[in-house]
């Protein structure tokens, strides 16, 4: 017999848990599942967060690299043609509340005036769903976003549109 420790667990009882004996060669011996513990789960998602953190960081600096020498950083200047900044797209409470449900994506950008950012994206047994946002006219922190599944408006929500 052996006795199976608690291993810092609080106040927990210790169990006795007798070791599988094989009786013949052809009988399965069935063992449970590992299960991760609290602790264990809280280091692996901070592990895994950390490096989430850090690929994105790569991830920017990669983006935003700049020429080695003078003569690439003279080519890169004269290759990229002058782009003219975005106009603002902002949406209004009007335009939100123009918003119904069932309305393709298409449509619901001609509305607003512009395409809007894509916040996400997942696609599930033949099902897809977007969900789009907008900046909003009211303020620093308005905006407001649709769902989209399968092309067609699910949901919408907005903060601080005027």
């Amino acid at each position: 017999m052996t006795i199976q420790g608690t291993f810092g667990r609080r106040n927990a009882r210790k169990t006795a848990v007798r070791a599988p004996q094989r009786e013949s060669a052809n009988e399965r011996i069935e063992v449970a599942p590992l299960r991760a513990s609290g602790r264990g789960r809280a280091a692996l998602l901070g592990v895994v967060g950390t490096f989430l953190v850090l690929w994105a960081i790569g991830a920017g600096m990669r983006a935003h690299k700049a020429p080695d020498t003078p003569a690439q950083s003279a080519a890169v200047e004269t290759s990229a043609p002058a782009r003219k900044a975005p106009e603002p797209c902002e949406a209004t409470m009007k335009e939100y509340s123009s918003l119904t449900p069932g309305m393709s994506l298409r449509r619901a950008a001609s509305i607003i005036g512009c395409a809007g950012e894509e916040m996400s994206r997942a696609a599930i047994g033949g099902q897809e769903t977007v969900m789009v946002s907008w900046t909003g006219n009211g303020g620093f922190i308005s905006n407001m976003n649709a769902t989209f599944d399968n092309d067609r408006l699910v949901a919408k929500a907005q903060l601080g549109l005027e």
